[in-house]
């Protein structure tokens, strides 16, 4: 019954062209109305996420870029689980963090 309702919520939206959550905080996080846009921003991935689809932070990135977001990096990190980057490499992953601080 849940995979019914949910299929039908989703189908419903779409046709009346609302936009999904995940729609939503995608467009929120590049919203200058709340960010600062001279801000560095690292975006960190791995295709081995279960939960996020590599290609779509990649896509995210590029589009920071193309709205005008003034530095924004991407970092591959291999094996690692949702946010577990930290756990495959800690000493590039708090390397990274530094370097991001550091260009503010």
């Amino acid at each position: 019954m849940l995979h019914l309702f949910l299929a039908a919520y989703y189908v419903a939206k779409t046709a009346t062209g609302g936009l999904n959550k995940i729609q939503v905080m995608r467009e929120g996080l590049l919203d200058m109305k709340f960010w600062d846009n001279g801000v560095p921003r690292c975006y960190v991935y791995s295709k081995e996420d279960k939960m996020v689809v590599w290609g779509d932070v990649v896509e995210h990135a590029e589009v920071a870029r193309e709205k005008g977001w003034k530095r924004v990096s991407v970092e591959e990190f291999e094996g690692s689980a949702h946010c577990g980057h930290l756990l495959v490499d800690e000493i590039r992953y708090w390397g990274i963090v530094e370097r991001v601080w550091g260009e503010r």
